[in-house]
């Protein structure tokens, strides 16, 4: 080796290869959607369907106890009016409980309120004052409204056709007995017999006095006979209350022979 001469030694290279990263996993659980609002909403959903057929049935209930399906009672109409009512018998107010009642010596009866007054008497035939024969009639009165009701021993009744009768568009040939009462009417469905009248009274008489007002019954031929004469009388401004009692009176008169 010569001197001053450096021998060259192998050089020592260290090399650094880098390592490959390891992912960092996580130790917190995965973020999955949460069943529990699902579940509560549907659980009310539940609730109110339950809700609503509980309230149904209530009310189904509640309709078949009140009657609301059960046929209504209704009134038999003729034409615009009738007083043949058909409630339930059990729920009924009898209107005439503290009415009175009167016999006639004909062995008929008849109901009445307390605050009317009954006048009975014998008249001569109205047709001919020279009889002597007398008939008997009753007259039943409040505030210049009066019904009277005769039984004149010999009578030949009119008859009254009405309306909603099959002879009413015939021609009638002319007679004394039948007439065509036109207008509007009233039927009254008493006890034992059926009566109608026109809806308005006829006019006042020339000296202002109430004019009669005829009632016609029914009888078994279904003709509207002036038999008995049974006839109303009411002031000029008559009051319909008291017309409706009226009529609530003639529905009470009956034969108890």
């Amino acid at each position: 080796m010569e001197p001053n001469q450096i021998s060259a030694q192998p050089s020592t290279t260290t090399s650094i290869t880098p390592s490959n990263p390891q992912p960092i996993v996580s130790s917190l659980p995965s973020a999955h959607p949460s069943k529990l609002p699902i579940i509560i909403l549907s659980f009310l959903l539940l609730a109110s369907l339950v809700g609503l057929i509980y309230l149904y049935m209530q009310i189904k209930t509640l309709k078949n106890q009140l009657g609301v399906d059960q046929p209504a009672s209704t009134a038999t109409l003729t034409n615009s009016k009738s007083l043949a009512l058909s409630p339930d018998p059990s729920t009924t107010i009898d209107k005439t409980a503290d009415w009175k009642t009167y016999t006639s010596p004909q062995k008929t009866t008849i109901q009445y309120p307390p605050d009317w007054k009954i006048d009975t008497k014998y008249t001569k035939d109205i047709n001919d004052d020279t009889a002597e024969d007398k008939f008997f009639s009753f007259t039943l009165s409040k505030e210049l409204h009066s019904i009277t009701i005769a039984f004149p021993d010999g009578f030949g009744p009119g008859i009254c056709i009405f309306k909603d009768q099959p002879e009413f568009v015939q021609d009638l040939e002319p007679n004394p007995v039948s007439v065509k009462c036109e207008g509007e009417f009233v039927e009254i469905k008493g006890i034992s017999s059926i009566h109608r009248r026109l809806s308005a009274p006829p006019k006042p008489l020339e000296n202002g006095t109430p004019a009669e007002w005829g009632i016609y019954t029914r009888n078994s031929n279904d003709n509207y006979i002036t038999l008995p004469p049974i006839a109303y009388k009411v002031p000029t401004n008559y009051d319909q209350k008291t017309l409706a009692t009226m009529d609530h009176i003639l529905a009470t008169f009956e034969s108890v022979k």
